[in-house]
């Protein structure tokens, strides 16, 4: 949302992020609920009343379970639920965003300052609504969502290219990249030489673009032909 709270979760996109599986939901909300727990050294009552709020999901939605945290659990839990949900990047980071929207936060009567997210967590238009963490909550908070990305690790970002080349002799030459995905095409004479353009998806992160597209050129072709013989 243009208009969100939080800065930008991350810049790679997680699936998991935009899973609509009630089961996704429930254990996304239910994690963000024990750092709740953790931060408040929370007692029977609250524990009992998170695990109500998380098994009563399929009845509220995410975000009326989001606005039931605050009403029973209190602004602060919101700000936490929240947050670890739009940083962890969890099937419940939009809802998130939607709830501690300014406009979501005025209907409940809150403002950006009653999240109680730190400083450096706002997104620069709120500066000056955060409040200072101590010690303990900044750690518990920190171990909690790198535990969470642990388990939920991004999936591998790739970008596609399109290799445009020739065979001559058995061996090929790469006369082009262009980005993108472009219709694929490719043609060979008696000999075996020809043109060739085809696309591939390859890490994003690739030291050597073009060596990851002959890797996969390769992995398409020669490795296949080889098996065949």
């Amino acid at each position: 949302m243009a208009d969100t709270t939080a800065p930008q979760a991350a810049d790679r996109v997680r699936e998991r992020c935009h899973s609509t599986d009630m089961d996704h939901l429930r254990e996304d909300l239910s994690a963000a609920l024990d750092v709740v727990m953790a931060l408040a050294d929370a007692g029977l009552d609250d524990r009992v009343a998170a695990a109500r709020i998380v098994a009563q999901m399929d009845q509220t939605g995410p975000q009326g379970a989001l606005r039931r945290v605050k009403e029973e659990l209190g602004r602060t839990a919101l700000g936490v639920v929240a947050l670890f949900s739009i940083e962890g990047a969890t099937s419940m980071a939009g809802h998130a965003e939607v709830v501690t929207h300014r406009q979501s936060l005025a209907a409940m009567g809150m403002t950006t300052a009653d999240l109680g997210w730190p400083e450096d967590r706002l997104h620069p238009a709120y500066a000056g609504s955060g409040r200072a963490w101590t010690y303990f909550q900044a750690k518990t908070y920190d171990e909690a969502l790198a535990a969470w990305r642990l388990a939920h690790p991004d999936p591998v970002a790739t970008t596609t290219h399109t290799v445009i080349g020739y065979w001559s002799g058995g061996e090929v030459v790469i006369t082009g990249i262009i980005d993108g995905e472009h219709p694929v095409w490719g043609g060979t004479d008696e000999t075996g030489d020809g043109l060739f353009a085809e696309s591939f998806a390859v890490p994003a992160d690739a030291p050597d673009k073009e060596a990851a597209l002959r890797e996969a050129l390769a992995a398409a072709h020669y490795e296949h032909e080889e098996a065949s013989v």
